[in-house]
Order: structure tokens, then sequence, then C-alpha cells
């Protein structure tokens, strides 16, 4: 665990820097047509997440990576090779997937994560120089006894 210092909060945030790489492994499933587990590898980066599946014997033309609603669907020659659950932090626009030397390597950008901002809090005559004047409330309104 880390913790800093948040000053637009005044705050002091815990941050664990592993949570994603152990949430990104709780949330990818097994792939059983692939066989055991050591078949794919989860490595997790600052800015993206990388699975790495074996797929041995299978050319590129030969597989499909195909993304339906939270998952992501491996088939390979028409069979079904495995599923994975998208973690919701990924930007799915960038999913990128490469086979290499019977090795898949499918690529999971991270969406960038907002940046709090201060926003400076005006005092005094500052504040009445630079905000917006009200309309007044009796603007648009018909007086009730003056037609009468």
């Amino acid at each position: 665990m880390m913790d800093f210092y948040d000053p637009f909060y005044n705050r002091i945030w815990s941050y664990d820097p592993f949570e994603i790489m152990q949430r990104l492994r709780r949330e990818v499933r097994t792939l059983p047509a692939l066989g055991t587990r050591e078949r794919y590898e989860v490595q997790v980066g600052e800015n993206d997440a990388r699975i790495l599946i074996d797929v041995p014997g299978y050319s590129p033309d030969e597989l499909r990576l195909l993304e339906v609603k939270d998952e992501l669907r491996l088939v390979g020659r028409g069979d079904w090779l495995g599923t994975f659950k998208l973690p919701k932090d990924v930007e799915r626009e960038g999913i990128s997937a490469s086979v290499e030397n019977g090795r898949m390597t499918i690529t999971l950008p991270f969406v960038a994560k907002p940046v709090p901002r201060e926003i400076p809090i005006q005092t005094g005559e500052a504040a009445a120089l630079t905000a917006p004047s009200a309309p007044a409330l009796t603007e648009g309104v018909s007086d009730s006894k003056s037609s009468e």
C-alpha cells in the first residue's frame, strides 16, 4: 500500500499498485479448451494489460477474437477456445491482438484515470466582479393587484 496526499480533498488516500493486477487475474477466466492454466499468462503494466496465450498450430488467419458485451471470445478454426471477462477500466476501442511464433498477445489499454484539479475560490470584491449577475426575480411577473 502506498499513501499520497490529495490537496483537492485535503486528505490522504491509500493506493495499492498491485490491486489492478490482482483484480484482472480474478476477472480473467480459465481457458478450458486450451488446457491447463500454464497455457496463458497475464501481464499488467502501468498503462495496459497483456494476455499471452499459447496457440500452437494456428495461423493468424485461423484465429478470431470477438468482443461480445463485456467479454473477449477467442475462436480458432471455428472452434471456441476461450473467454476472457473484460475489466471495466479497459479502453474498448484500443484493444489489439497479434500472433507470433504460436503465441497470441492481446493488449488491453487502460482508460486514463481523471486527475483532480483545484478550482480557486475567490473572496470579497474579486468574486463580485467575476460573478455573473442573476436575473431579477420580478422580471416577467405581472402584479395581480394592479390589474384589479
